[in-house]
């Protein structure tokens, strides 16, 4: 019997909360920023990469210097997205993001979103080609991160693991093995694994963090060596399931032969 192989995606969400921003933090978040990509490429490992303006972004030439298939992607914080921002604002706010994008030159399918998207604005989405959202303020450790449709063509994908790993000194041992059994017990199930890295997470595990997030790289990287995994971003994850959903399927007789 041939062994299911699970999908796994990378999300980095590279934006600082609404009022947490200073120039030090910038500065440390553009070293730690050099170090993930270094690191994707050491485990040959493509991520999406969320920015609030991918066009603006100080990230996104070195992104799209890598040799990787990453995915730049624009996050969508509390300011414009969610009950509070409204319609009118929602869809001015993604117009401009995603048309400078598209004016840079830049292909902008994915939205990662930090509180939950309005259903009334999914077409609004369309309308941007954007076919991917990403509820990254929410971690769901027990769900498939699986692509599950909304409305018009929208898919979202659910976070099962935010990362780096934050516990005090005598913990992180511990929680760094809990996490790599559930990596394990996950793909052993066939569950799609959806991992994100946050802006904020890695600024408050400096060094460590990185180091840890080397380690589980490199454990991802084995497990897709081994035929386990299959390592993609947002919108061809999407753009894959859409496909196999849309397969035409022979259709069957439900005539028998009488004898």
């Amino acid at each position: 019997m041939s062994r299911v192989m699970s999908d796994l995606m990378l999300t980095v969400d590279l934006e600082l909360e609404v009022g947490k921003i200073a120039p030090a933090a910038n500065e440390r978040l553009d070293a730690a920023t050099a170090g993930l990509i270094a690191l994707c490429e050491r485990h040959a490992l493509p991520a999406t990469w969320a920015v609030a303006d991918p066009a603006r972004s100080a990230a996104t030439e070195s992104i799209r210097e890598s040799w990787l298939s990453h995915e730049l992607a624009i996050v969508g914080d509390r300011t414009w997205v969610g009950m509070g921002a409204g319609r009118l604002r929602f869809s001015r706010e993604l117009a401009r993001r995603v048309g400078s994008a598209r004016s840079a030159g830049l292909s902008v399918r994915s939205l990662v979103v930090r509180q939950p998207l309005v259903n009334d604005h999914l077409d609004l989405l369309v309308r941007h080609g954007i076919s991917a959202v990403a509820p990254i303020g929410l971690t769901m450790p027990q769900s498939d991160g699986a692509a599950n449709p909304l409305r018009y063509g929208v898919f979202e994908l659910p976070v099962t693991t935010r990362l780096p790993i934050i516990a005090p000194w005598w913990q992180l041992a511990g929680s760094e093995l809990e996490l790599y059994h559930r990596l394990s017990m996950a793909v052993a199930t066939g569950r799609t694994l959806h991992l994100a890295i946050t802006a904020s997470q890695i600024l408050e595990t400096g060094n460590d963090g990185l180091d840890m997030l080397d380690r589980c790289l490199g454990q991802i990287a084995m497990m897709r060596l081994e035929g386990k995994v299959r390592v993609e971003t947002l919108s061809p994850h999407v753009d894959r399931h859409l496909a196999r959903r849309l397969k035409p399927h022979p259709s069957r007789s439900i005539l028998r032969p009488a004898a």
